[in-house]
């Protein structure tokens, strides 16, 4: 019997074809932007709506940060005769440098911080006078009021931790928590006459936390507490900083 002059070319074939199922998939081309098309039919009419998705690629994490940031809190002091109540601004920079900052899973972050600010304090002053008895004569005693003033410069340093969650699919962020404990140095310059005054004393924040692992854009909003011992009084500062990268 006569081969038929067909069988070599099948077996070429059918050869090339199980060479091909050997090779391995090539690697998928990195995913761009996709756009996804619904048409809908209703009542109105027909439309065609287009979604574009566009999956930001995640950096590098940085181990640092610089945030621009404001602050205001309430202000409270007292001393021998003396009692203060107001308002505090300032305008601030907060550097961090420190581990890491976590990936998309999350995880800690743990370093330094260095917040130098200028600022204005707005200030009720009470004043009484000294209380003075001679036998059954008295005098003093009486208290005054009056309004101040002063431009603040400081500095406050310390250690900052902050924790974040797993990034979010649809807001591709990390919300977390975080706490810092440090001490800061203030000088006060009235706008009147009167000593410039300085204080050293601690500060301690609450944070809660706001992180793009893909554009390292860290938000922070602090609830601090001061404590800032002068010469006249102790003033007590309570209030409320917005930070961002």
């Amino acid at each position: 019997m006569r081969a038929s002059p067909m069988f070599p070319l099948v077996l070429l074939l059918t050869a090339r074809v199980h060479a091909q199922a050997a090779e391995p998939p090539a690697d998928p081309e990195p995913a761009g932007p996709t756009t996804t098309t619904t048409t809908t039919v209703d009542a109105k009419g027909l439309s065609v709506n287009q979604t574009t998705t566009e999956v930001v690629a995640v950096q590098e994490p940085p181990s640092s940060a610089t945030q621009s940031g404001f602050a205001i809190a309430g202000l409270f002091g007292s001393g021998d005769d003396i009692a203060i109540t107001g308002l505090s601004l300032d305008a601030h920079l907060r550097m961090l440098s420190g581990d890491t900052f976590p990936g998309t899973k999350g995880g800690g972050w743990l370093g330094f911080f260095l917040e130098p600010s200028v600022g204005v304090n707005l200030t009720k002053v009470e004043t009484t006078t000294p209380r003075i008895c001679i036998r059954t004569t008295c005098t003093g005693g009486e208290t005054q009021e009056n309004s101040s003033g002063a431009a603040t410069i400081s500095a406050t340093a310390g250690v900052q931790y902050m924790h974040f969650s797993e990034m979010d699919a649809e807001s591709r962020e990390q919300s977390g928590f975080g706490v810092a404990v440090g001490a800061r140095a203030t000088a006060f310059v009235p706008f009147e006459e009167g000593d410039t005054t300085t204080a050293l004393g601690p500060a301690f924040s609450l944070l809660s936390t706001s992180y793009n692992p893909g554009t390292a854009r860290l938000e922070t909003s602090n609830f601090n507490l001061l404590i800032l011992p002068t010469d006249a009084l102790t003033l007590v500062m309570i209030g409320y900083s917005s930070n961002v990268d």
